[in-house]
């Protein structure tokens, strides 16, 4: 064999014994799960912290994970919770939390580690979940998969039932909802999904979100007056955040003396009186009932029930501080939510009671449908979607600078006409022809340094933030729900952290960044936007959703005839438009913290605002019927109005028909002049406040 050849051979099997052993380095880095369970010195399960079949849409939900120590070392590292599109590189969101486990000495039992880690869904769909352990070099040492989410629908969860009782009796049934909240027309009556909460093997208290976010797929929490009164700490703020909201609480029945615990009376405003039930109650209620989930509600049965003997002898009705009678009881508003104290027991006495179990799936509509009522439901609507588009456009800084794109076409354009004709036309005439080609440098380097100019003039040398909120807020309320898109511009492409506003607020960038791009990192601080980069110059959106004060919040009370609004947010508010049940919208310029309107004396507006479509049910915004009147004291206010309503789904109902809205903008936004070290030169707070209450 020649020596070339000889060369070749000898190098070919170099390279072949290389890719081997990098296969080997490989394989070793990431074993496959079978050598991964043998070898890991951890176990690692992880379940939806809402159940089994919890339903999840493109809204947020939480993952219940637990990790054990079998061996005697340290182990440290990360774990990572992957929700992402079961198709190609579609969206992700990666959630990362630390843990540092000690290992066990000979005679004890392992050590455990416990954290609930938030993450979301997209595009309507049940998204592939997977948790990962990682040790502190980043390799897997254990992984498991999450196979038991469901389609969005309704959901019951149940935090009260010591066993699965309710559950078994009225899980699967169909709800007879009107339309879908994500703007479809109604596809017939969904089943209804129920779930049970768990209970801590140590402590054997129930597990229950501690973020409002976690609520998110929740239709309806089903609680009784002992088990309420046991919620505490962030458990009890992210639950009664959650119904503020506009999230439904229903609350059964139990010993007297757990009517006059704090969390039910503050709920309600006032310690409930037992009274007698009414008459309605007693007789017999009209049912829809519908054979299965495709059947039209067109095509649905009309069913008269009544209560047992037994059940009807137990009901109660409640009254004092904001309740007023309903057909599951006694009803109160609490910021856009609803509680619901029931005449009667679904959760041990009636709950074989058919008239009870019809009651309870009737309230799961009633709730679902209320939906519509909220503009951005918190934490429940996608960050990834595709609508965010227009309110990118609206937050882009490079929106406002395509002058300098004309500018920079027509000195483009004027220099062709210098350097070509006229150089070579004033050179020939000079009898001088190849001046013209050292006159072309000097033309070609000042129109570039003037392009670069006009570059600099229109997008800056600094960066900058800017921000674009929407409050929603029951009236009189002194917290609220906000909607923050947080917009960064700037020359960067390093790594960016960006930090909730709240430990218990959840945020994550839109879908024009690839989620290999960031992580959302949870831990005792809060939720923050890790390795979070974008393209120099790109504008990137993050979407937060929290809560914010309202100082004492704004009122619209009734007094005798008149309708009163008064601003006590401790900010002013300008280009207010109210609309009053059945009445035309109001218009007012301004109304100054501390001051009181009569909403008669404001400017009436087109008698069109609020029409309604989809059988009359939904009231669109068409912010084009005010546009002018608004814009003339907060300028570009209809942009932003609108790019929000392109954001959410068409089935939201912005005026509804049984309760007055107020619409405006807070002047000075929310007074933040900076955001993750980028200055912010733009602060839109948009507020919408829905129903009645207040101090006058």
């Amino acid at each position: 064999m020649s020596r070339p050849r000889r060369f070749a051979w000898l190098l070919a099997l170099a390279m072949a014994a290389l890719f081997c052993a990098s296969g080997t380095v490989r394989a070793a880095k990431h074993p496959p799960a079978e050598a991964l369970r043998q070898k890991s010195p951890i176990s690692l399960s992880a379940t939806p912290l809402l159940g089994k079949s919890t339903p999840v849409s493109s809204g947020w939900f939480s993952i219940s994970v637990r990790l054990v120590n079998t061996s005697a070392a340290r182990v440290d590292g990360f774990i990572e919770l992957e929700s992402g599109l079961g198709y190609g590189r579609g969206p992700r969101a990666v959630t990362r939390e630390p843990f540092a486990l000690p290992g066990k000495n000979p005679n004890e039992r392992p050590t455990e580690f416990s954290i609930v880690l938030p993450t979301h869904s997209f595009e309507h769909t049940v998204p592939d979940v997977k948790v990962r352990a990682l040790n502190g070099d980043g390799e897997q040492i254990a992984e498991v998969e999450i196979n038991d989410l469901v389609n969005p629908g309704p959901f019951l969860f149940d935090i009260a039932s010591e066993t699965k009782s309710l559950e078994s009796v009225v899980r699967g049934k169909n709800v007879p909802i009107h339309y879908q909240p994500s703007g479809r027309s109604s596809y017939g009556s969904p089943p209804l999904s129920v779930s049970t909460a768990g209970k801590s093997t140590r402590s054997g208290d129930r597990i229950l979100p501690v973020r409002a976010a976690g609520y998110a797929p929740v239709t309806v929490v089903l609680a009784s007056t002992e088990s309420l009164a046991k919620v505490d700490g962030a458990q009890l703020e992210a639950l009664t955040s959650w119904v503020l909201a506009g999230g439904t609480l229903a609350v059964a029945p139990g010993a007297p003396d757990y009517l006059r615990h704090g969390t039910l009376t503050a709920l309600v405003g006032a310690i409930p009186t037992v009274s007698d039930p009414p008459r309605a109650l007693l007789g017999r209620s009209n049912f829809l009932v519908v054979p299965d989930q495709d059947t039209e509600l067109d095509d649905a049965q009309l069913e008269k029930r009544a209560p047992s003997r037994e059940t009807a002898d137990a009901l109660s009705s409640y009254s004092g501080g904001n309740l007023t009678p309903s057909p599951w009881g006694a009803s109160a508003t609490y910021g856009l939510g609803e509680v619901h104290l029931l005449a009667f027991d679904p959760i041990k006495l009636h709950v074989d009671d058919p008239w009870a179990q019809a009651k309870v799936v009737d309230l799961v509509r009633h709730a679902w449908e209320r939906k519509a009522h909220v503009v951005l439901p918190h934490a429940a609507v996608a960050v990834n979607q595709d609508d965010a588009k227009e309110i990118r456009r609206l937050l882009d800084p490079n929106e406002g600078a395509r002058w300098a794109i004309v500018l920079s076409a027509l000195i483009l354009l004027f220099y062709a006409v210098l350097a070509g004709p006229v150089n070579f036309y004033l050179a020939s005439k000079k009898n001088r022809p190849l001046r013209a080609l050292w006159h072309l440098p000097i033309w070609a380097g000042g129109t570039m340094l003037l392009i670069v100019l006009l570059g600099v003039l229109a997008k800056g040398v600094t960066g900058s933030a800017r921000h674009l909120s929407l409050i929603e807020s029951g009236a009189g309320m002194n917290q609220a729900s906000i909607t923050r898109f947080r917009a960064f511009y700037d020359s960067w492409s390093d790594d960016l952290t960006v930090h909730a506003a709240a430990s218990g607020h959840v945020l994550d960038a839109t879908a024009e960044l690839d989620a290999t791009q960031r992580h959302i990192v949870a831990d005792r601080d809060g939720i923050r936007l890790a390795k979070f980069r974008a393209k120099p110059w790109q504008t990137a959106v993050v979407r937060e959703d929290g809560f914010t004060a309202m100082g004492d919040g704004i009122s619209i009370v009734e007094q005798g005839s008149d309708v009163i609004v008064k601003n006590r947010m401790a900010r002013d508010l300008v280009a207010v438009v109210i609309k009053l049940p059945k009445q035309d919208a109001r218009f007012f310029e301004r109304i100054a913290d501390g001051a009181a309107v009569k909403v008669a004396d404001g400017k009436a507006l087109d008698s069109t605002i609020g029409s309604s479509y989809f059988r009359g049910r939904m009231h669109e915004l068409d912010v084009n019927l005010f546009r002018d009147d608004i814009d003339e004291v907060a300028p570009k206010l209809s942009d932003a109005l609108r790019a929000v309503d392109s954001y959410v789904y068409s089935g939201i109902d912005w005026w509804p028909e049984d309760a007055p809205v107020l619409i405006g903008q807070v002047d000075g936004g929310e007074g933040k002049t900076r955001d993750s070290g980028l200055g912010l030169d733009s602060d839109q707070v948009i507020v919408r406040v829905v129903g009645w209450g207040g101090l006058p």
